[in-house]
């Protein structure tokens, strides 16, 4: 019994080692295939992806849903940018930035921008913008108004009043 129990133990941290192999040698693909796009901002021991184009006040900054890198934002991107500056960044874990302590609450994602913001050197104030995937529940205007409330009053918001309305309940 001993025995087989020894080499469950065995069996398992085989599989755990190669995982962590096979992990890094896709990162190490990853990064080779797909190119950074943007520039890493230290924001206290790990760093941020963040991508700005455009010249112009105030900027507007393209906030992801919760579980979208930043990249998607690059079409939406380039029509701000012929008249004022505008940025996305990749969350902490997703794209090009490195990932966060666990747990990592929104409100820590909120704080995290307000750090990149000032790092990276965009100036407020900011225009927030967000969109949201169909997924439910809603987070990206959820997101929003939480870096709001963080950047304020850096920020000008608006959100439409349904959004609103879904965010308090």
């Amino acid at each position: 019994m001993m025995a087989r129990a020894l080499w469950a133990l065995l069996a398992l941290a085989i599989l755990i080692a190669a995982g962590i192999g096979y992990e890094q040698v896709e990162r190490r693909r990853d990064r080779a295939r797909f190119p950074q796009v943007g520039r890493s901002v230290d924001i206290g021991g790990r760093s941020l992806n963040i991508y700005c184009s455009g010249e112009g006040a105030p900027p507007v900054v393209l906030e992801s849903d919760a579980l979208t890198p930043g990249f998607a934002w690059v079409a939406v991107q380039r029509e701000l940018a012929k008249f004022t500056r505008a940025c996305w960044y990749d969350r902490a874990g997703y794209g090009w930035s490195d990932p966060a302590p666990a747990p990592h609450p929104s409100s820590a994602s909120a704080h995290d921008l307000h750090v990149l913001l000032k790092a990276a050197g965009v100036a407020p104030p900011y225009v927030l913008a967000g969109a949201r995937t169909l997924r439910e529940p809603p987070v990206g205007p959820i997101d929003i108004h939480r870096r709001y409330r963080t950047l304020k009053p850096q920020a000008a918001h608006h959100q439409h009043p349904s959004v609103v309305q879904r965010c308090r309940t």
